[in-house]
């Protein structure tokens, strides 16, 4: 077998816990086992920089250090404190690695290269919803051209195998309204355990725009967003209360209930729970933004979203997913 290494410049930061960095994890991309390798953290005099991952083959090439000074590893978050618990990065790129049978090294580094556009979105969506950060959706794909290289080790020499090379995205800084966390190990391995079963729950993608919306002060957005995800959570909660009963009973049931505010009011008096402010904090604003064009201010915005996670997180506890 034939170890291949590349690097993918991710097309927008992602906050790591400084912990996290120089780890290696293990994932399934096109149905090929790849390690995915973080940058490590050097420690200069001054300030830690990142520098690229423990790569094998890269280091044999005569040509990787003209290359990699072109690479933006990330950098240390200014504002992250020096406990090194909390204390986290911003990472711009990280490393990946797979192996190829003899021959097949270009088929192989094609296969790799082409599958990062669509696997990466679906990782992007599963850290957004762990750990609340958010990224606009342009941001997720990257368009990859001629110019990329991935290192592989054939007959005792390096060899480049060129398929596709990355073009910049700029994407502006996102920090989410409700204190976003930085990325560990234990969310980056459920993040990809997660993406390989598909997405994250409608719910929370749903939240996840409120928050990027609410962020970009499109706040009528934020709370027409976190309601729909609301009502899709509470539509759920009700289901899981009447399991069980027959089809037409629960038709007969809901029949009356669709709206949301409706169908909070028989969730709870079918024993499920919800914040005892739904109606006023979340219900009410949602109406007033959809149907009458009103603008919530900052607080308003934000409380509505707060409401609607306690209540996705009901329907679909985050805690199951990692």
């Amino acid at each position: 077998m034939t170890l291949l290494e590349t690097y993918f410049e991710l097309p927008h930061t992602v906050g790591v816990a400084f912990t996290t960095l120089g780890t290696d994890f293990t994932c399934d991309v096109d149905r090929m086992p790849v390690t995915i390798r973080f940058p490590r953290a050097e420690h200069t005099r001054n300030w830690p920089l990142l520098v690229p991952p423990a790569f094998v083959n890269v280091f044999s090439d005569d040509g990787l250090s003209k290359l990699l000074d072109k690479v933006e590893w990330g950098s240390e978050s200014g504002t992250s404190g020096d406990d090194p618990a909390t204390k986290h990065a911003w990472v711009s790129a990280v490393g990946l690695a797979t192996e190829a049978a003899d021959g097949q090294e270009q088929e192989v580094a094609d296969r790799l290269i082409d599958a990062m556009d669509e696997w990466w979105p679906n990782v992007c969506d599963w850290i957004e919803v762990l750990t609340r950060q958010v990224h606009s959706g342009p941001s997720k794909t990257l368009i990859l051209g001629p110019h990329h290289p991935v290192w592989a080790r054939t007959d005792g020499a390096v060899e480049r195998l060129y398929r596709q090379g990355p073009a910049s995205i700029t994407v502006r800084r996102n920090n989410g309204p409700d204190a976003p966390t930085a990325l560990g190990a234990h969310e980056f391995e459920a993040a990809l355990r997660n993406a390989a079963v598909g997405p994250p729950p409608l719910e929370w993608l749903l939240v996840r725009d409120a928050r990027l919306a609410h962020e970009n002060a499109s706040r009528r957005v934020a709370v027409i967003d976190a309601g729909t995800a609301t009502e899709l959570a509470i539509s759920k909660l009700l289901k899981d209360q009447v399991a069980g009963l027959p089809d037409v009973v629960v038709e007969q049931l809901l029949a009356g209930h669709r709206m949301l505010g409706a169908s909070a009011k028989l969730l709870k008096k079918l024993g499920g729970t919800s914040p005892e402010n739904t109606t006023k904090d979340l219900i009410e604003p949602r109406n007033k933004a959809a149907h009458q064009g009103w603008v919530p201010s900052a607080k308003e915005s934000y409380t509505a979203l707060m409401v609607a996670v306690e209540i996705v997180d009901a329907a679909y506890p985050l805690s199951s997913f990692v």
